[in-house]
């Protein structure tokens, strides 16, 4: 039912379709990826501390 609300996805142009291929014969770049990776990982800790936070809270609020 969620499917007739959806638009259909454009069909890729065969310059894009090229791009991806290409890129998808590319080797990684690893320091790169190291760096995103790390940055992702750093942020992502730092949200699951505030979201811990956050039921701490909520569990002592609702024990009041």
């Amino acid at each position: 039912m969620l499917n007739l609300l959806r638009r259909p996805r454009p069909e890729p142009s065969p310059a894009e379709s090229t791009l991806a291929a290409a890129a998808a014969n590319r080797p990684p770049d690893a320091p790169a990826l190291l760096t995103d990776l790390a940055a992702r990982a750093s942020t992502l800790g730092r949200e699951a501390a505030e979201v811990r936070g956050a039921i701490d809270d909520a569990h002592q609020q609702a024990g009041r």
